[in-house]
């Protein structure tokens, strides 16, 4: 309707731009939404390492993993915190952490890497592994993956350096 009344005057023009706010209107939304869910859980990425370290020591202290997950909870923030939250809040509920992990990530109320995490907590729960050697190499595992991902984003540095280069520098 803004299309339309902006260019009343030419039909074409106004054909064009109800089309174009209609497509904004209908696309816009959804590439906010993904946007930011990319966002969080890159935030929830870069966190999670020392949340799993705080996760470890908790454990390795001799608390049990609720009481561990708990204390987790208080002392993240951001979105990490969030997804320890609902796990703790639904394990306080009286499900087991497999469970939460499970309905919610099947829901994708939480992230997919604290998912993974807890979803390998409770296997080896399950299963009767010492925990704090599990966590330490799911720690270790994701501290690899950043820095993976580091390399490969400073080696796609110099082709996306390229164009502005050619642009801009060259025919000066």
């Amino acid at each position: 309707l803004l299309g339309l009344a902006l260019a009343s005057a030419e039909p074409a023009a106004a054909v064009l731009l109800g089309v174009t706010f209609f497509a904004l209107g209908v696309y816009l939304p959804d590439i906010l939404v993904d946007r930011r869910l990319e966002a969080a859980e890159q935030e929830v990425l870069l966190a999670l390492p020392s949340a799993i370290d705080l996760l470890n020591i908790c454990i390795r202290s001799g608390m049990n993993l609720e009481k561990a997950l708990s204390r987790v909870t208080v002392e993240t923030t951001g979105a990490l915190a969030i997804d320890f939250q609902i796990i703790t809040e639904r394990v306080n509920l009286g499900d087991s952490i497999d469970d939460a992990v499970r309905q919610l990530g099947a829901a994708q109320e939480i992230s997919r890497a604290t998912s993974s995490l807890l979803g390998s907590v409770s296997r080896a729960t399950r299963l009767g592994v010492p925990l704090g050697n599990v966590i330490q190499q799911t720690a270790d595992d994701m501290r690899k993956q950043q820095i993976d991902s580091i390399k490969t984003s400073a080696a796609k540095l110099p082709v996306k350096i390229l164009l502005p280069l050619m642009l801009f520098l060259l025919p000066s």
